[in-house]
């Protein structure tokens, strides 16, 4: 890639390197490296003593942990104010009243919980124009671990938050060198800057690599053809087909045209969904889908196996659901802490399977969604993998130690895989995918 050509829109890798360690050297010596140095309190004292202004009103869970440790006086949103004048019973402020209330009061802290580049750079420059103490969400989700709610708090950046960060931090060597595995420049790229993010939250290093949501066209959501090419003898492995979407933009990348598909979904609910899908989805498509398409309700695992299943919490952030804790096999470990922690957390036993014994092992595509199992699935279709080399989708989000472990299981298979890497949102670490090919 052209450094001059470059330059200005992203960083190389060496200079991401070289971030990666500026960020993470200080903080391997001293955690509270991170903290403001105006913090003149102990953390577990921190909260009860000051009062809060909340710049951004997107992350609501976040917002409702704060207001339930500290005196939240205000949330700071120029448009939410037009609509209305509280959120949670908490005023509504523009930026100029917030102005006006911070410089009138040297004990108000703002909290900038806000996820993207734009809203950032409004808040910090207002911030350093007028000399505000603020925190960062980093340093906001940092002081949390001091509180009840270290262990019990979701949100947009609770979520995949400081267990990312102090995973990243501790293993940030083995991070670095595993840009190498990726063999195309953007790759290494896109997970360098996926590393640096996990260490400072920063949005700026996200929005510069993302190359989509969208499930359909070049750059796809996982089906991305920088690395995937179809034929007409597909046969797909769906593994965690939700509601059928994944399915749906499979057919759309191979134009209907394939041989075989798999579908691993152990919600009830969600195969109703991928039926009817499949049967609105029949019109524009000569091949006979039902005959063509196997459904199990279960999920995959290395071998067969019960596993207690939770289903996803949703909460309203800024005007959408969202699912902050998704589907998940509680064996994956995906989210050690939620059943003691999550209020309302719906549990039944659910089937697991491995897919070399529940296909015929003649997979030539394999898309792994499953909710922080991708190691176990990975290792149930091993047989199928060193048999076929079909292509791979992995995601790599769902747990911290997935954006290390995960590439390396592919390259200690020794297949002779191509690894590429591609973070998909532009919002939050997650949407992470490897895409693994022989082509």
């Amino acid at each position: 890639m052209n450094e001059w050509i470059t330059a200005d829109l992203f960083e190389t890798e060496a200079s991401l390197t070289a971030k990666i360690r500026q960020v993470a050297d200080p903080l391997l010596r001293d955690r509270n490296a991170l903290l403001p140095t105006w913090l003149d309190r102990e953390p577990s004292q921190f909260f009860p003593e000051n009062r809060f202004v909340v710049c951004g009103s997107v992350c609501r869970q976040e917002i409702r942990v704060l207001a339930q440790l500290g005196q939240l006086v205000a949330i700071v949103d120029d448009e939410l104010r037009k609509q209305s004048p509280t959120l949670f019973n908490v005023p509504v402020i523009s930026t100029q009243r917030w102005i006006e209330m911070a410089r009138s009061d040297n004990r108000l802290i703002s909290c900038l919980l806000v996820a993207t580049q734009r809203a950032t750079h409004h808040f910090l420059r207002v911030c350093l124009q007028h000399r505000l103490r603020f925190l960062t969400p980093l340093q906001f989700a940092t002081l949390i671990q001091s509180t009840p709610f270290k262990d019990q708090a979701d949100g947009r950046f609770f979520h995949y938050g400081y267990r990312f960060f102090d995973f990243a931090l501790r293993n940030v060597d083995a991070l670095i060198r595993t840009s190498e595995l990726y063999g195309d420049t953007y790759s290494r790229i896109s997970h360098l800057s996926t590393v640096l993010y996990r260490l400072t939250w920063n949005p700026k290093y996200l929005e510069a690599i993302a190359v989509g949501h969208g499930t359909s066209g070049f750059n796809a959501y996982l089906f991305d053809q920088a690395f995937l090419s179809f034929t007409e003898n597909e046969v797909y492995i769906d593994a965690g087909a939700f509601t059928g979407d994944s399915i749906e933009a499979f057919l759309e990348a191979v134009g209907g045209r394939f041989k075989h598909i798999y579908s691993f979904e152990p919600s009830a609910a969600n195969n109703v969904a991928i039926r009817e899908r499949l049967r609105r989805l029949q019109d524009s498509y000569v091949k006979q889908l039902r005959s063509a398409v196997t459904l199990s309700q279960k999920g995959v695992w290395s071998h067969a196996d019960n596993l207690s299943f939770s289903y996803n919490i949703d909460y309203q952030e800024a005007g959408t659901t969202s699912s902050p804790l998704s589907a998940h096999l509680l064996a994956s470990g995906m989210r050690p802490d939620a059943p003691a922690s999550v209020s309302g957390l719906a549990i039944e036993t659910v089937s697991v399977v491995a897919i070399d014994e529940a296909t015929a092992q003649d997979a030539t595509f394999i898309k792994y969604e499953v909710e922080g199992s991708e190691m176990e699935a990975l290792r149930g279709s091993e047989q199928t993998i060193r048999r076929n080399r079909p292509k791979l989708a992995i995601a790599v989000y769902h747990k911290p130690e997935d954006l290390l472990v995960l590439p390396h299981y592919i390259r200690e298979l020794d297949l002779g895989y191509r690894m590429g890497f591609r973070q998909h949102s532009a919002l939050i670490c997650d949407a992470t995918y490897i895409y693994c090919t022989t082509d």
